[in-house]
């Protein structure tokens, strides 16, 4: 093999392109539910785009480094959105720390920071920037770990009127107890800013500037069978500020018990 075809397979193995639809590099949580540990998104997850259309590449630089950048259409989760100008593009990119075997306990420890900005499909709403950072965190305790998570989201003020961000902050608890059982717990405080819809489609916003929530999930996961995922959660969200926007604005706190089954293929 001659040197040009050593660093030709190196870079093969290294860098994987992506061209087409695919999923946001930011978040703590992934589009596909079987891989959460709750089965409800997160206020994170709702602020956040899920999916885009243009040109990703991956890179793993070594063991520890690993790095993501790429061009989309849009913003917005819309399948093959388009601008009103081809020169409008949304940029992304991340990067990924994970702790090696040096670190001890600490080993398989991960740390993310990503970044979006962009328009969404039509390009008439404010220029949007998402800022993500993310850490998964492994214990010396057998089958514990705990996660981190804070979410932002900026609309550009181009128009003269106050601009209003919105802050995401989550924290995750997961104990695998047994080889079956599972106990996973999220803690989330949200910051409303201004936000054109509660998913990235559009929609109505039922929160306002400086409006404030606090989210408690506890779920547990018992595998029944072999490839099914088996949950029962409890849900809790409560307007800090007593605004009364759950119920379709007649109460301040919103419940919900739901039992989820998977079967994964």
């Amino acid at each position: 093999m001659t040197v040009p075809d050593y660093f030709t397979r190196r870079l093969n193995d290294l860098l994987d392109l992506k061209l087409g639809v695919w999923d946001t590099i930011i978040g703590y949580e992934v589009g596909n539910a079987g891989d959460n540990p709750n089965y409800t998104r997160s206020w994170g997850y709702t602020i956040e785009p899920t999916q885009h259309t243009g040109l990703l590449a991956n890179y793993k630089v070594c063991d520890v480094l690993s790095i993501a950048g790429g061009i989309a259409n849009t913003w917005d989760s819309r399948i093959n959105g388009r601008m009103p100008a081809e020169s409008m593009k949304t940029y992304l990119g991340s990067i990924t720390l994970t702790a090696p075997e040096s670190l001890g306990a600490l080993k398989g420890a991960t740390l993310t920071v990503g970044a979006i900005d962009g328009r969404p499909t039509g390009g008439t709403s404010p220029d949007r920037t998402s800022i993500y950072v993310g850490a998964t965190i492994p214990t010396p305790i057998t089958g514990l770990a705990f996660g981190a998570a804070w979410d932002h989201l900026n609309l550009d003020d181009k128009a003269g009127v106050s601009t209003h961000d919105t802050d995401v902050y989550g924290a995750y608890v997961v104990y695998k107890a047994t080889e079956k059982l599972a106990l996973n717990f999220r803690g989330e405080y949200v910051h409303w800013g201004d936000l054109p819809g509660l998913s990235s489609a559009g929609g109505t916003d039922p929160f306002s500037p400086g409006d404030e929530v606090l989210g408690l999930t506890a779920t547990v996961d018992y595998s029944l069978w072999k490839n099914v995922v088996s949950r029962l959660e409890y849900r809790w969200d409560h307007d800090l500020k007593d605004q009364k926007h759950f119920g379709a604005g007649t109460k301040d706190n919103d419940h919900l018990l739901a039992l989820n089954v998977i079967y994964k293929f």
